[in-house]
């Protein structure tokens, strides 16, 4: 039976969100590793906390999904929510 729960989706998530950070910094190689951060698993708000300078060159607010199966309705609403405090919502998704 393939396991739902616990630390696999967890660490799968925080896997992808080092992925995006990584391939930022990449493409915008004037930022420093400090001015992208993945937050914290299970704390509210963007997965990737952007500094005032990386903001004005990445004008998103990150919600980033690597499931099976998508929920796009809700997790679209989340990105909406998140990105009132930020900038416009993003929602990349890798199929897994």
């Amino acid at each position: 039976m393939k396991r739902t729960t616990g630390r696999g989706p967890k660490d799968k998530g925080r896997a992808f969100e080092n992925e995006i950070r990584t391939a930022l910094l990449k493409a915008l190689p004037s930022l420093s590793p400090s001015e992208i951060t993945p937050r914290s698993m299970g704390d509210p708000g963007v997965d990737l906390i952007l500094s005032q300078a990386a903001r004005d060159l990445i004008p998103f607010a990150f919600e980033l999904k690597r499931t099976e199966r998508l929920n796009l309705n809700e997790a679209l609403a989340q990105a909406e929510t998140n990105a009132e405090k930020e900038h416009l919502p993003a929602l990349p998704d890798i199929q897994a």
